[in-house]
């Protein structure tokens, strides 16, 4: 995916922070991501596609609010 180099390069950002929203989640590679690197955070995924949520919470990632 083209949009995720550029969210893995700014990810240490997300430490420290409680709620990640994630706009334009797509099928969640970015939501993973920031639920790997900031475990203690909620990641919301949002977007305007059903299916591209559908598979985010079914494969990516299930523990987060879509």
């Amino acid at each position: 995916m083209p949009t995720f180099l550029p969210v893995y390069a700014l990810s240490h950002l997300a430490s420290g922070c409680r709620t990640i929203l994630d706009f334009g989640c797509g099928l969640g590679h970015s939501s993973f991501v920031m639920n790997r690197l900031a475990p203690d955070a909620q990641v919301v995924c949002a977007d305007y596609s059903f299916t591209s949520l559908y598979l985010a919470k079914r494969f990516l990632v299930p523990n987060s609010p879509c």
